[in-house]
């Protein structure tokens, strides 16, 4: 997993410049205090919802990939909002758009193409903008080969 994690990371870093801070998910958005993070920010949970042996030693996995971002903005989005407002507010979704674009189909020897799965806001009441995208992912876990 932590192949995984590191070349998304890399991935997001070079393909997504807008985002400010990556992180594994360490609950740094569900504290009643300010998240220690920059804004915006992409969190990463990497997990495996099914496996099957290969050998004694080396599984099959198959994974799951959740990336959370959230945003520290209030969006004035309401159709009385003037065009050029509008648009600012907005922004999170070309962000969401730049990382769905350059995380669907990214694979390496270690990991087969990620697959987006699903993705969807967060209701939230902290005023932060927090959605997430899911995408599975197949590689093979040679941890056990000691």
């Amino acid at each position: 997993m932590k192949t995984i994690y590191n070349a998304i990371t890399a991935r997001l870093k070079e393909k997504v410049p807008a985002i400010r801070w990556i992180d594994f998910d360490k609950g740094q958005l569900d504290s009643m205090d300010r998240p220690a993070v920059a804004f915006p920010c992409a969190l990463l949970t990497i997990s495996v919802s099914n496996a099957r042996n290969i050998t004694d030693h080396v599984q099959e996995c198959t994974g799951r990939v959740r990336v959370r971002l959230a945003f520290d903005r209030q969006m004035k989005t309401d159709a009385a909002t003037p065009p050029e407002h509008l648009e600012k507010a907005l922004e999170p979704y070309d962000v969401i758009a730049d990382v769905y674009a350059a995380l669907q189909g990214f694979g390496t020897a270690n990991f087969d193409p990620l697959v987006r799965a699903r993705q969807d806001a967060e209701k939230r009441s902290d005023g932060l903008f927090v959605y997430f995208i899911e995408f599975s992912v197949i590689f093979e876990d040679e941890t056990a080969e000691g």
